[in-house]
């Protein structure tokens, strides 16, 4: 598999993802992971969802929404002041640059 980082500045912070594709042919379908609000993309089940996923040979994007309260590192809260700014119509937007 092949599991690639992404950065996507954005108004109000960054969105940090990664797009998992599978090895061999290209996959035909993409699926978007979203984590859903306060959450971020390496919590729980969503890392093995996306592994999951790519294994079926699905292209997989995961990604943290700007107000996810995680910064550079993946795995610390350190983004306090986004995670209390954030909002539902903020993770919309999150959302509609990831697909875009």
């Amino acid at each position: 598999m092949i599991h690639l980082p992404f950065r996507l500045e954005q108004p109000h912070g960054t969105i940090r993802g990664d797009v998992r594709i599978p090895d061999g042919p290209p996959p035909r379908t993409a699926v978007v992971v979203v984590h859903g609000f306060k959450g971020y993309k390496d919590w729980a089940f969503f890392p093995w969802v996306a592994d999951r996923l790519a294994a079926d040979r699905h292209a997989v994007v995961s990604f943290n929404m700007t107000g996810s309260g995680i910064g550079l590192d993946p795995h610390a809260f350190t983004e306090l002041d986004a995670f209390a700014a954030n909002t539902y119509s903020r993770e919309l937007a999150d959302l509609g640059a990831v697909v875009a």
